[in-house]
């Protein structure tokens, strides 16, 4: 519990411990002795104060909510204390609480205790030192990152830049610094990553080459090669402390230090230090420092071909009057898009942007309706207007919006969609494509999911896609070739749907000829023994299934009686190459049926060559066991 107390010479008031009662304390404020009086007691009367009761009264009045507050900090003292929270050590020399401020009324006035006052010098020192922690906080993260990307990758792939004479702005100088900055830090990834791609498209190459070589000649050749790698990671650039004029960058990854710095251009290379991998650069820029954005703008199209446009009277919801401002002016002219940058606010109203190619200053303000022309200056490629902007400015869309706005583009194939377009995922592509149908485009999809590898969280994502677009394709063989790649039970049981299918064309019917012989289940061997009697397929029918092994035998035998001696004479082949002790007594009886001499040899060899076969593993022996394990072919499993 506490005593609350108030000073007579000067108001201030004091909350003190109630075991310190009957003590005197010394005002802080005017040096008068205060007395603490005895804790109020249940039921005893009130205890008059000198000065008067109207005084008294003026104090319970003032005083109302100090009691109040005085309640709750006892409630939440003792709730503390219960939970098991600590007595604070009460100095003997010091009160355990003082108001900092306290507010008494007399008459109609109030009268605060006022906060310490700063000067302005005082405010100017604080900001100073506190940017100074600021930066100094900065810089050492910094430098803790840069170290982390030299043990990661090695130091020799690290540099600090080091860049002093800046003039301007230190925020539009930062801006423009890092941005040249991590373009030369570029250079070197994608140096990288072009010569990992070429290594790779070789390999490819040469793992086609010897597979052809290779090949028999008939049919499909498949082939795997590896794919290289890029041994730069994507860039990283991050700035340190700046002040004064001098900004220091850490970029990563850099090899050459000397071209490295060549590439920023951005004023005389006074240092280069190879085994501290630093870099000095006394900037010669102008003042103010431009935008990296309006000098891509200068770079790409001219600098007679970029305009400054100013609008005033612009009135608005800032980011809404940004967005219109850009989508409108980029789309004025009907015959090209034009390119829109640096746009930014200079006051209420008033805005400014970048745009090129302009050729005609003039013939643009004509072109943007949303305000009427002030003035333009040729020479300077300078617009000013006023602008006359709706009211109910649309906003700008969201992340999804974009995002929709662009699918939907996207989304319209075309035969030159060979390949994803800048920023599109590799997926979003494939699924564009191939749902469209498109000639060239899908079949380019098909080729490229044939060569990617299979990703698990993309697996059924992808096989769903080709199955349900496999009746319509428009690249038969490419979409079967995918469909062994990214292959589930379920893509197997859509390609059986399509065996024996006779209105494939003699292209389609031979690749789905190689996908079922490379399915190697029984269904596949029943669906390609179908097109033994077929007339344009049934030659490769004949060499998948003499491929296939046993698992086909069963459904090869089903045609041994065919009436068609074309027909018998693909099983005698095919049996002869894959053939168990299980056709044997097949073999036997047909060479006896046969009555063309030639149809006789046939089955003659083929019953000679399997008999050989089967003795040769001991099949014929009456104590091993007739199993399937004991053939003398093993087919892999799917």
């Amino acid at each position: 519990m506490s005593i609350e107390v108030e000073c007579d010479g000067c108001a201030k008031m004091y909350r003190v411990p109630d075991e310190r009662a009957g003590e005197t304390i010394r005002c802080r404020g005017c040096g008068a002795s205060v007395d603490i009086p005895e804790p109020r007691r249940a039921g005893a009367g009130r205890r008059k104060r000198k000065g008067g009761d109207t005084q008294m009264l003026k104090l319970l009045i003032g005083g109302g909510v100090g009691l109040l507050g005085l309640a709750a900090v006892v409630y939440v003292g003792m709730m503390a204390f219960s939970r098991g929270g600590a007595k604070p050590d009460v100095d003997s020399n010091q009160l355990v609480s003082e108001q900092s401020s306290a507010a008494t009324t007399t008459g109609d006035t109030a009268t605060t205790s006022a906060a310490p006052t700063v000067t302005e010098e005082e405010k100017a020192a604080n900001k100073v030192a506190y940017d100074a922690r600021v930066q100094q906080e900065r810089a050492k993260q910094a430098d803790t990152k840069r170290d982390d990307l030299a043990k990661q990758h090695g130091a020799d792939k690290v540099v600090t830049v080091v860049i002093t004479n800046v003039p301007g702005d230190p925020l539009l100088a930062n801006k423009y610094l890092e941005s040249k900055v991590f373009r030369a830090s570029f250079h070197d990834y994608k140096e990288a990553s072009k010569k990992a791609g070429d290594a790779t498209e070789a390999n490819r190459k040469k793992a086609e080459q010897d597979a052809t070589a290779n090949s028999s000649g008939f049919g499909m050749v498949h082939y795997w090669y590896k794919p290289v790698h890029s041994d730069l990671p994507y860039p990283q650039v991050f700035s340190a402390a700046s002040g004064e004029g001098t900004f220091t960058y850490h970029a990563f990854p850099v090899l050459n230090l000397e071209q490295f710095a060549s590439r920023m251009g951005l004023g005389t290379t006074t240092k280069v230090d190879g085994g501290k991998r630093i870099i000095q650069i006394k900037a010669e820029l102008p003042d103010p420092v431009p935008d990296p954005e309006v000098e891509d703008l200068v770079v790409q199209f001219g600098k007679d071909s970029v305009a400054t446009v100013t609008v005033t009277g612009a009135v608005g919801d800032v980011d809404r009057v940004l967005y219109f401002l850009e989508s409108k002016t980029a789309t004025c002219d009907p015959d090209k898009t034009l390119s829109v940058v640096a746009l930014q606010q200079l006051g209420s109203g008033k805005y400014k942007f970048s745009v090129a190619p302009v050729n005609n200053i003039s013939l643009l303000g004509e072109k943007l309706t949303y305000g009427k022309v002030d003035s333009f200056d040729d020479e300077a490629r300078t617009l000013t207007l006023t602008a006359s902007l709706p009211t109910d400015l649309p906003p700008r869309p969201t992340a999804a919006e974009l995002a929709e706005l662009r699918r939907k583009e996207w989304d319209k194939p075309s035969p030159m969609d060979t390949a994803p377009k800048d920023g599109e995922d590799f997926y979003v592509w494939v699924k564009r494509v191939i749902k469209g149908n498109v000639p060239w485009a899908a079949k380019a999809a098909l080729t490229q999911l044939q060569h990617h590898d299979v990703e698990e969280d993309k697996l059924k994502e992808i096989s769903a896609l080709l199955i349900s677009t496999l009746k319509d394709s428009s690249a038969i063989p490419e979409h079967l070739a995918a469909m062994i790649v990214w292959r589930t039970p379920e893509t197997d049981k859509a390609i059986l749907a399509q065996g024996g299918n006779k209105t494939f064309t003699f292209h389609n019917q031979k690749a789905m000829t190689e996908t079922l012989g490379k399915l190697g289940t029984k269904e596949a061997a029943a669906a390609l023994a179908s097109g033994l009697d077929d007339f344009f397929a049934g030659e490769d029918v004949t060499t998948a299934l003499a491929e296939f092994g046993p698992l086909a035998e069963d459904s090869v035998m089903k045609f041994a009686s065919h009436k068609d001696e074309k027909v018998r004479r693909r099983v005698y082949t095919i049996l002869e190459a894959i053939g168990t002790k299980k056709c044997l007594a097949k073999l036997k009886g047909n060479i006896t049926k046969e009555r063309d001499d030639q149809m006789k040899d046939l089955a003659q060899i083929a019953y000679d060559t399997v008999k050989a076969r089967v003795d040769e593993a001991g099949e014929g022996d009456p104590q091993k066991k007739d199993s399937p394990d004991d053939s003398p072919f093993k087919s892999a499993p799917p």
